[in-house]
């Protein structure tokens, strides 16, 4: 499973890359943008798994689960 979602951000850097790249962006200004803002929700997204991992337990898993399942369908539905 991890290697699947290895390559699965892999090719999504890329796909970034590559379209940052056709648009000609200011690459140091982009990075560094995408860089922090990519620590803080890291950072962010730990400290609320923490918490809410405590409190819910074994439910944390089942929510989270269920977030990501509406992710999905909201992003089909967006597709029609």
């Amino acid at each position: 499973m991890l290697l699947f979602q290895s390559v699965a951000t892999a090719i999504d850097a890329f796909a970034v890359g590559v379209s940052l790249r056709a648009v000609s962006v200011n690459l140091p200004q982009a990075v560094s943008i995408i860089g922090i803002t990519t620590v803080i929700c890291c950072v962010v997204a730990l400290f609320l798994g923490r918490r809410l991992g405590q409190a819910l337990g074994q439910r944390a898993e089942i929510f989270g689960g269920t977030v990501l399942v509406l992710i999905g369908i909201r992003a089909l539905v967006a597709l029609f």
